[in-house]
């Protein structure tokens, strides 16, 4: 709440004062990279000069070296043309992926907040989503709290300034991203209008890094939200260059409805994703690689590696698909194998499927947690399926190893309930706890062949699982492996150390190991003594084993 009131304090009292603090703000970020850009040109030119004066000799004692220094340091003509016409819509249309379709489009009508401080939290919780209203309703609602906070109806200290806060952000980001639009389209006009400047500086260069900027600006979510409603709205929140901007082609209150003029000559690159035939574009690059963007999915290129990465996914471009992953990226002549992944990489995404590059050495943490997946394929290439990956998939049916190796698989099904069968790889180093706990239309599991010990819950709450054929090499069980499971029967004959292995309330026919027989009520019981149908019974002065028990001479 302090945070809060100290973010309040220095919001608006007025939708005047969002004005003010907008045109300040407006303009900065965009004008500053230009700003550095053009610096960072003339400093370049004056570089080369020096580097030219000092490498090249003159050829004739009469046209001394300076002369060729002046050459590299004037522009040469160029042919660029403007990536959009003199007479342009004033919104030019979005790029990249859509935004989710329902923002920025609903006619949202919100009430007034309880005066009560106790009641404000369901109305809070109560809200719409800020994304989803168009630009007037939006408008409205903030006017309204704006209102409640100027006669301190509402203050910082209310739990109602929550939603105050959340409203007044997103009007913020709108204004800001018709605001950055204006703005970058300027750039790209005044760099044109200089291109043959005798000023030392490549204008050249920075109309492409202008015209890059402005792709950016079409791309970013909130300007294609807000112009999918009426912008007349906005305008008395916008900078004075926007309204002039908006007023000089077309105006504000139909600018929404035009047929979007289309950037073009956009100097991103292209790449490929060499196993698939998928294209690829190139978001940005330097000395150390390049970001390259393939069917909505971010993967990053390291040179000096010679890998890729896939570090970002836009849920829009997978949302309901078949995603096919490439093996390799293809860049400047060069495939870049695609070997590693970033943890969360498909967390909560509506995906139907994914194919894994074949390249691929490890998943990672919760890869594909809460995501809608159905089936997977684990190339051979895996090595390492980290914690949680696919945790709560409860649209996972089918899991598919390649390979009957791995090295280490930590407990990666929790709640996958729909998953009804699996085979594990026969060899894995490490497994770990809660493999498939909360599965519970789990029927079979084929365990790893030099399996050594059942960690601890890693068939917990599997109801639907009556029986498993627990790998001979099997010597301990840990604790709570069986808790709330359906298992009716078990061979745990090979096994010499327990620890509890929960409430097994079908559990009736149980094989344990001779050996324990002698020291079974003094230390083995204790850890069936939840399984009701195992219990022991004290007759005539001594125990009375339940019939479904039966020790085995495993020789």
């Amino acid at each position: 709440m302090c945070l809060m009131g100290l973010m309040a304090s220095a919001t608006l009292a007025s939708a005047q004062s969002l004005l003010n603090i907008v045109k300040r703000a407006a303009g900065k970020a965009a004008q500053e990279v230009v700003q550095k850009a053009k610096q960072e040109a003339v400093q370049n030119m004056k570089q080369e000069a020096v580097q030219d004066k000092r490498q090249s000799a003159p050829q004739d004692a009469k046209q001394p070296a300076v002369q060729n220094t002046r050459q590299a340091a004037t522009p040469q003509a160029t042919s660029r043309t403007l990536p959009f016409p003199e007479n342009h819509t004033a919104l030019f249309a979005p790029m990249g992926y859509p935004c989710d379709p329902l923002w920025g489009t609903k006619q949202l009508s919100i009430s007034k907040p309880p005066y009560e401080n106790v009641k404000q939290p369901d109305w809070v919780d109560a809200l719409p989503s800020v994304y989803e209203y168009d630009n007037a309703s939006l408008v409205k609602a903030f006017k309204m709290l704006d209102d409640c906070m100027t006669t301190r109806y509402i203050t910082a200290a209310s739990p109602a300034s929550f939603g105050y806060s959340n409203i007044l952000k997103e009007l913020q980001a709108r204004c800001n991203a018709l605001d950055d639009m204006v703005k970058c389209c300027t750039m790209v006009v005044e760099e044109y209008e200089s291109l043959n400047n005798d000023d030392g500086i490549d204008h050249g260069v920075l109309m492409d890094e202008s015209t890059t900027y402005l792709c950016n600006a079409l791309k970013n979510n909130h300007y294609k939200s807000t112009m999918r409603s009426s912008i007349a709205p906005l305008k008395e929140y916008l900078s004075s260059e926007t309204v002039d901007y908006f007023i000089k082609y077309g105006g504000f209150e139909n600018a929404h409805k035009a047929k979007f003029t289309v950037i073009g000559g956009n100097a991103s690159s292209t790449a490929s994703a060499a196993a698939s035939g998928q294209g690829g574009t190139v978001i940005s690059e330097n000395a150390a690689g390049a970001h390259i963007e393939v069917d909505g999915i971010t993967y990053i290129v390291h040179l000096n590696q010679a890998c890729a990465f896939a570090s970002k996914v836009v849920e829009m471009a997978v949302r309901g698909k078949d995603v096919v992953m490439p093996d390799y990226i293809s860049y400047k002549g060069k495939k870049f194998p695609v070997e590693e992944m970033r943890s969360d990489l498909f967390a909560n995404m509506d995906v139907k499927s994914v194919k894994l590059p074949a390249t691929l050495k490890e998943i990672p943490f919760r890869a594909f947690f809460r995501s809608s997946i159905s089936e997977i394929v684990i190339p051979a290439s895996v090595k390492t399926i980290k914690g949680s990956v696919f945790a709560e998939c409860k649209n996972l049916k089918k899991v598919v190893f390649e390979s009957d190796k791995l090295d280490e698989i930590d407990g990666c099904f929790q709640g996958c309930t729909a998953l009804q069968s699996i085979t594990l790889p026969r060899y894995v180093g490490t497994v770990s706890e809660e493999m498939f706990n909360r599965c519970t239309n789990l029927t079979s599991v084929q365990l790893p062949e030099n399996l050594k010990e059942l960690p601890a819950q890693t068939f917990s709450a599997c109801t639907k699982l009556t029986t498993i054929n627990i790998p001979a090499g099997v010597t301990k069980i840990g604790y709570g492996v069986f808790e709330g499971s359906g298992v009716v029967s078990l061979d745990l004959s090979h096994v010499m150390e327990f620890d509890n292995i929960g409430t097994c309330m079908n559990l009736k026919n149980l094989k344990l190991n001779a050996k324990l027989k002698d020291r079974f009520v003094a230390e083995i019981y204790e850890h069936f003594s939840a399984c009701p149908q195992l219990a022991l019974k004290f007759e005539n002065g001594h125990f009375v084993y339940p019939a479904g028990l039966v020790f085995v001479d495993t020789k």
